[in-house]
C-alpha cells in the first residue's frame, strides 16, 4: 500500500509536471519509508482481528520488532532528508518523526481504536499544516 500511495502522491505529479531528477527519487523513497512507518500502528492494533494468513510485520516479526522496523523507516526517512538539506523542510520533518515515532512507541493491542483511527490518521494532516505554516 505505501509503494501504492508514494506513486500516485509524488512519482506522477513529477512525471506530469517536469522531467524526473534525483530530488525526485529521494521524495519518492522517503515518502515510501514514512507512510511504511506510520502503517505500523495499523498493523499492530489489527494483529487481533488479521488471519494469521495475512503475514503481516507483526505476525511474522511480533510487536517489538515491528516497532524497531518503524523505527528504522523512519531513521532513513530523516537521512534522506538530510541528504536534500532543506533546512525549513528538515524541521518539519523532524517534528513529523518525533510524531511517528511517539505514536509507534506507545501502540499496544491494548489500546483504543480511536488511538489509530483518530490520532495516527491525523499526522498527515498535521504535516500539511506545518507545511503551510512555514512555507
Amino acid at each position: 500500500m505505501s509503494f501504492v500511495v508514494t506513486y500516485i502522491t509524488v512519482y506522477i505529479p513529477v512525471v506530469l509536471n517536469k522531467p524526473v531528477i534525483l530530488e525526485c527519487y529521494i521524495s519518492l523513497l522517503q515518502r515510501f519509508f514514512i507512510l511504511s512507518s506510520l502503517l505500523i500502528p495499523f498493523e499492530i492494533m489489527d494483529t487481533k482481528t488479521d488471519p494469521k494468513s495475512l503475514n503481516t510485520l507483526p505476525q511474522l516479526f511480533g510487536i517489538r520488532k515491528a516497532k524497531q522496523l518503524g523505527y528504522g523507516f523512519i531513521v532513513v526517512f530523516l537521512f534522506l532528508e538530510f541528504i536534500n538539506f532543506r533546512i525549513h523542510n528538515f524541521i518539519i520533518d523532524a517534528v513529523i518523526a518525533i510524531v511517528t515515532i511517539i505514536f509507534i512507541r506507545f501502540i499496544s493491542l491494548e489500546n483504543d481504536e480511536y488511538y489509530t483511527s483518530f490520532w495516527v490518521e491525523s499526522v498527515p494532516i498535521f504535516w500539511l499544516v506545518l507545511l503551510i505554516l512555514f512555507q
